[in-house]
C-alpha cells in the first residue's frame, strides 16, 4: 500500500511524516512537496519525493499516481479563500488519478 503525504516539509507535514514512519515502511511512503530540495533528509531514508504545486493540476495528477491513501495537508495561505481552490485541485487530481487506475485495471483483466 502506498501512502502519499502532501506538504510534507511544512510544520504539520513533517510531524505527520515522523509519526507515519513509526508505522509505515519508507518504501511505502511518497511525499508530495513544492520544493523537493527541502525533502533531502527524507530521500536519504529511501522515501520517494514528488514535486507538485497545489495550483498545478498536471503536477498533482502525476504526483498522486500509484497512491492508495492520500493524506492531504492544506497550505498556509492568507486570506484563506485560495485554500478552497487548492483543495479542489487536489481532489480533482486524485479523482483523475483514480480513474486512470480503474481503467488500467479493467483493461488488464
Amino acid at each position: 500500500m502506498i501512502y502519499n503525504i502532501t506538504a510534507a516539509t511544512g510544520q504539520l507535514g513533517s510531524k505527520i511524516v515522523e509519526a507515519a514512519l513509526k508505522l509505515i515502511k519508507p518504501e511505502e511512503l511518497v511525499l508530495t512537496v513544492r520544493s523537493p530540495k527541502k525533502a533531502n533528509q527524507y530521500m536519504s531514508q529511501g522515501i520517494s519525493v514528488k514535486k507538485a504545486d497545489y495550483n498545478a493540476e498536471i503536477e498533482l495528477i502525476e504526483a498522486f499516481k500509484n497512491t492508495d491513501v492520500l493524506i492531504y495537508i492544506p497550505s498556509i495561505v492568507v486570506p484563506n479563500l485560495p485554500r478552497v481552490t487548492e483543495f479542489e485541485n487536489a481532489v480533482v487530481a486524485a479523482e483523475k488519478r483514480s480513474e486512470e487506475r480503474r481503467v488500467g485495471k479493467e483493461c488488464s483483466q
